[in-house]
């Protein structure tokens, strides 16, 4: 008789460093068989570059509005309709694809495209109107981003591969965060002014809408090839 412990139905009962490796094993599985999917770097790719676009968006929106001729207290207003477009973002924007007026691939692709044109488009306009008006489409577009995020990661790649999709984010964003500073340093040093930092985020975010949309082929692709049984 040998030392094996069985359980009622007979089966060998495994101890707790087997299971942990078994475990182990099945999350690394996991974690190349997301990360041989294409559809995942559109995903990262797409969050990086319009999480960086919101955070660089806020962090100088006041001083960007002052070197426009502002006044202290008018820029300020800016983020308290930003604000307001951020719930707009978050609340109102995914009911489009909740009531099927559109996918959600092809919503990100729409509002990469407008937080794009916007950014373009805020160093050109000089009325204070217009500027709340453009601020207020990158901030709805970037709240709508951040908010569909864990949406279309369970959508095309399944709610286990989550966890590495915000650890990949991370990893990408934290050595841009960090730098943010010096970058922005950079071209306010250059040139007196954000208006070249918007710029770069601009075409940064309608490059990650071109890149997104292949997600939308992708889709249309599935849907021409499925055929009911």
């Amino acid at each position: 008789m040998n030392g094996t412990c069985l359980s009622q139905d007979g089966s060998p009962i495994r101890n707790p460093s087997e299971k942990n490796i078994s475990k182990g094993a099945e999350i690394i599985q996991e974690s190349f068989r997301v990360l041989r999917k294409p559809v995942c770097y559109s995903i990262v790719s797409y969050m990086i570059i319009s999480d960086f676009a919101s955070m660089a968006f806020q962090s100088t929106i006041v001083d960007y509005s002052i070197d426009k001729g502002f006044a202290l207290e008018t820029a300020e207003f800016i983020v308290v309709y930003s604000s307001v477009a951020q719930l707009v973002g978050c609340l109102i924007v995914p009911l489009l694809a909740d009531r099927g007026f559109m996918k959600r691939s092809t919503l990100i692709v729409v509002n990469l495209i407008v937080l794009g044109c916007s950014l373009l488009i805020l160093p050109e306009v000089e009325k204070y109107t217009y500027v709340v008006i453009f601020c207020f489409c990158v901030a709805s577009s970037s709240a709508f981003l951040g908010a569909i995020k864990a949406a279309i990661i369970t959508d095309y790649l399944g709610a286990d591969s989550f966890p590495l999709c915000c650890a990949l984010l991370g990893l990408s964003t934290m050595p841009l965060f960090l730098c943010n500073p010096t970058i922005i340093g950079v071209f306010r040093d250059s040139t007196g002014s954000y208006d070249n930092y918007y710029r770069l985020h601009g075409g940064l975010s309608i490059f990650a809408g071109f890149i997104f949309s292949t997600v939308c082929c992708f889709d249309r692709w599935s849907s021409r090839s499925w055929t009911p049984k």
